[in-house]
């Protein structure tokens, strides 16, 4: 009844009838919204619930028969972000998943945004490994380009020693990048690697 209703409204569904298959539907893809039964066969709801939690930014809205005070404060303590008894009102229930779904939105905007760093004309995005002029075109950099440069923004100033750099550079992330040479004729790139090698 909820998935048609869902999917009726414009959602990709996917159902699971067990913990398991939930499980194994969050390996396949990543969910943005799950409705969790306390009540599962093959295990219970609120542990699978922290498990998701602990793994994904998912928004979670328990859907259950169990309407306890007990079992509605702890859903919402451990993993919940709503707790729904039923019989459901399906209409209530579609508006708690857009408000939740908006409020999730906006809070991974806001954690995209804390990850960038901008110093100068230049704007680093820890998350993407990106860097980019201040009009948003990308200089490509290796990993260890990277690395260091993240380094260097990371100590806000302080000195760093070249052991340390050295450290960071081969201890780093091997996520490579895809964005323009920091060595462009520019003015802009050619004072930030200036001030880069001096280090």
């Amino acid at each position: 009844m909820i998935c048609g209703y869902f999917a009726d409204h414009g959602f990709a569904v996917e159902e699971a009838a067990t913990g398991a298959e939930c499980r194994h539907a969050l390996r396949r893809g990543k969910a943005d919204l799950l409705f969790v039964d306390i009540q599962l066969p093959d295990c219970d709801g609120l542990d699978l619930a922290k498990e998701v939690r602990a793994r994904s930014d998912a928004g979670i809205i328990f859907v259950t028969r169990r309407d306890s005070e007990i079992d509605r404060i702890l859903g919402l303590e451990l993993a919940g972000d709503h707790y729904v008894t039923k019989p459901v009102n399906l209409r209530d229930l579609l508006a708690r998943a857009r408000s939740l779904l908006r409020r999730k939105a906006i809070d991974r905007e806001a954690a995209r945004q804390r990850a960038i760093v901008s110093f100068g004309c230049w704007m680093l995005d820890l998350v993407r490994r990106e860097l980019m002029i201040s009009d948003g075109t990308p200089v490509p950099l290796t990993r260890a380009e990277f690395d260091l440069l993240a380094a260097i923004v990371d100590a806000d100033g302080r000195p760093l020693t070249r052991d340390y750099l050295i450290e960071v550079i081969s201890t780093g992330a091997a996520t490579s990048m895809c964005a323009p040479s920091m060595r462009s004729s520019s003015d802009c790139g050619a004072s930030w690697w200036a001030q880069a090698s001096s280090l």
